[in-house]
This record gives structure tokens, sequence and C-alpha cells, in this order.
């Protein structure tokens, strides 16, 4: 976001160079220190772009934070509507799991009643273990992720918060990674325990 930010304002390697640290940094995640980095990469950059071409990515950039802050805006009035629902509450009691997050899976999962079982909801969206072995010889059972990436991206993060908060996951997960597993393998195994 500091990225857009910065160039819906100083649009080219030029503007940047006028504005200097100081004007820089007073763009919201953009330090001091981020600032001099910034500049140092771009004391070789010579270009000059046309008043055109500055034009269309400061407004692309304005464009894409608009969009940003709306789509942040629908996604609170719609948790702040939902929060009260059954399934929401539901979903909350599970550690680690938010009004945004149980939102989210709500959304997702739509009636779970279309589900025969939870093989197949799991199948959905693809946490099941898939056996996999390619050509070098290399093989083991694998997560599929054949399924909804954004689900598991909001049990992944779920997961995360939980094996830090709850003190049988964190122990779970210290276990699993002394046994060899990496985090993403230890986090895998704490999401499918807790939930």
């Amino acid at each position: 976001m500091w990225l857009l930010e910065m160039i819906s304002v100083y649009p080219s390697a030029e503007a940047i160079k006028k504005a200097g640290i100081e004007n820089l940094s007073k763009i919201s995640g953009i330090t001091v220190l981020k600032g001099e980095s910034i500049l140092h990469k771009l004391a070789s950059n010579t270009k000059k772009l046309s008043h055109t071409a500055c034009y269309t990515i400061a407004s692309m950039a304005e464009e894409i934070l608009y969009k940003h802050k709306q789509l942040t805006l629908q996604k609170s009035r719609l948790s702040k509507s939902l929060e009260t629902n059954e399934d929401v509450k539901l979903l909350t009691a599970l550690p680690g799991i938010g009004v945004d997050s149980a939102v989210g899976l709500m959304l997702e999962i739509e009636d779970i009643k279309r589900f025969e079982s939870c093989k197949k909801l799991c199948s959905y969206f693809g946490v099941h273990p898939t056996f996999k072995q390619s050509g070098d010889g290399t093989w083991g059972n694998y997560m599929s992720k054949k399924g909804r990436p954004a689900v598991r991206a909001i049990l992944y993060m779920s997961a995360l918060t939980a094996s830090r908060c709850n003190e049988s996951l964190k122990q779970l997960y210290a276990r699993k990674r002394a046994n060899g597993f990496n985090h993403y393998q230890a986090i895998g195994v704490s999401s499918c325990t807790s939930y």
C-alpha cells in the first residue's frame, strides 16, 4: 500500500527524487530508512516519463487505492452485519477464528448440507491428504491444494493464531517442528487438529 500511496503522489523516479526523504517519510509505511533506500536505488535512474505517463501511473494507483478502501469497507460492513449469525458465532468459538475469518468461511461453504461428509468438505477446500510422487524419486503424503485457495488462506491464518494463543496447539506445533516438520507442515497438522 505504501508503494501505491507513493506513486499516486510521485509517479516517476524524477518526482520521487525531488520529493526527498522528508516528504517520502510522511507517507504511511515509509520510514526514513526505507526512504533512503528508495532514493539510493533510484539514484542511477535517469529516465524521464512524459506527463501523460505520469498522469496514467498516478491515476491508476489512486484507482487501486480507492478500490482497496471500498473493498475493506464492504468487508467490514459484511462482518458487522453477520457477527450475530449463529453459524458465525459457532465458528468464532474455535480458537484462532475471528469474525472476519468466520464470515469468509461461511461464504465459501454457503450451505453445509451440500457436503455429505467431512471428507467432501476437506476435498472442496483442498486440505485433504494426497500421495505425490515425482520423477526424481521424491514422494510422500501432502496437502492436495486442489480446492479453494481463499479458504486455505483463512484456515492458515486461523491456525497460525491458534497455535500461538492455544497452549495445546502451541505444544503440538513445537512437537511437530522437533520431529522434522517444516513450519507449514506443522501449521497444517495444528489446523487439522484444532478444526
